[in-house]
């Protein structure tokens, strides 16, 4: 005969990798509270990794390795689903590409509570809560990620190959979105980027 936690940690494995659990998840085999320690043993035995209060993620294992990676991008848009929070990735690549730090800078931005979550062992990702709404705001991800990048360096920070840069990547955008996108600009990253 199963016991109530063998129940849940086998409905989870059922349930494949990559997904999120909750207590609620469970109500039909036990109460809230049961429910709750049961993956928070889970959480300490390595299977699931914590995510928010009461909400886990049971994390892929790369290459039948028992090392536990949670995607990113799941976790945001899980955190969409479950609460309407919305996420921003932070474009890294781009800052990389332009020789700009990236060590202290979250991994997205979130219009919710500041998080981390354990994407490796020992290696956590911030999601940042932010009031700047205008990242939400704007449709067109490349757009978006310009914005994102001339807000992190500041109009005193940006060299001319940073701009040339920049301007590269929206090149032959056009259209409605990117002309209402354009329009949330702030004033001196529209005259840098000759959007008018």
């Amino acid at each position: 005969m199963e016991t109530i936690s063998e129940k849940i940690q086998n409905r989870i494995k059922r349930g494949g990798r990559e997904h999120f659990v909750s207590s609620d998840d469970f109500m039909d085999l036990t109460n809230d509270a049961t429910a709750r320690q049961t993956l928070r043993r889970l959480e300490k035995s390595g299977m699931l990794t914590k995510i928010d209060t009461g909400l886990w993620y049971y994390p892929r294992s790369i290459h039948g390795v028992d090392i536990q990676y949670c995607n990113p991008e799941k976790i945001a848009a899980e955190l969409k689903r479950r609460y309407g929070i919305q996420c921003a990735p932070i474009p890294s690549n781009w800052l990389i590409d332009m020789c700009v730090s990236i060590e202290d800078l979250p991994l997205y931005y979130t219009n919710g509570p500041t998080r981390q979550v354990n994407l490796w062992p020992n290696v956590q990702a911030t999601f940042q809560h932010t009031t700047d709404l205008t990242i939400f705001a704007i449709s067109i991800a490349k757009v978006r990620d310009v914005y994102i990048c001339m807000k992190l360096i500041g109009p005193k920070g940006l060299t001319n190959e940073h701009m040339e840069y920049l301007k590269q990547k929206i090149h032959g955008l056009h259209g409605a979105s990117f002309e209402r996108d354009s329009m949330l600009l702030k004033p001196w990253m529209r005259k840098i980027l000759v959007v008018e």
